[in-house]
């Protein structure tokens, strides 16, 4: 394990030519490695939509598909429509799409029993995968 360190959040280290910010403590190898597969893809920073660099624009993919069904202290049920962005490559919910959502709703959930001005951390989220669904399906609470 590595040593900890007082500061949660290392400064930047340096910035490669495509404005990759490199941090300090990391080893370059992976890095370089992962730029490489996301180029290969045809991923760079001209091929991402400057909609898609925007502050929690994960966030507000997620926002769209919830419609909250009922709100009660300590209790939130909502429908949830799966859209083709947030799909995995079988057509289905992603697992980590599926996850930001329990997060999403774990902090609402949370926000009906704690006060505005207090801090909210979900410490630990587990989820079993049984099943997914399909795109443009509306998942409805049991």
């Amino acid at each position: 394990m590595g040593k900890a360190t007082s500061n949660p959040r290392p400064e930047a280290e340096a910035k490669s030519k495509s404005s990759v910010t490199v941090v300090k403590d990391v080893c370059a190898e992976p890095v370089s490695m992962l730029i490489g597969f996301l180029q290969r893809m045809g991923i760079n920073s001209d091929s991402v939509p400057d909609i898609c660099k925007t502050k929690d624009f994960y966030s507000h993919l997620i926002h769209h598909i919830i419609k909250p069904d009922q709100v009660l202290r300590g209790r939130i049920t909502c429908l949830l429509t799966v859209n083709p962005a947030l799909s995995n490559i079988y057509g289905n919910f992603h697992g980590g799409a599926v996850a930001a959502v329990a997060e999403k709703v774990s902090y609402a959930c949370a926000r009906t029993v704690v006060a505005e001005d207090k801090d909210i951390f979900l410490g630990e989220l587990s989820i079993s995968y049984l099943s997914s669904a399909p795109v443009n399906k509306i998942v409805h609470p049991k």
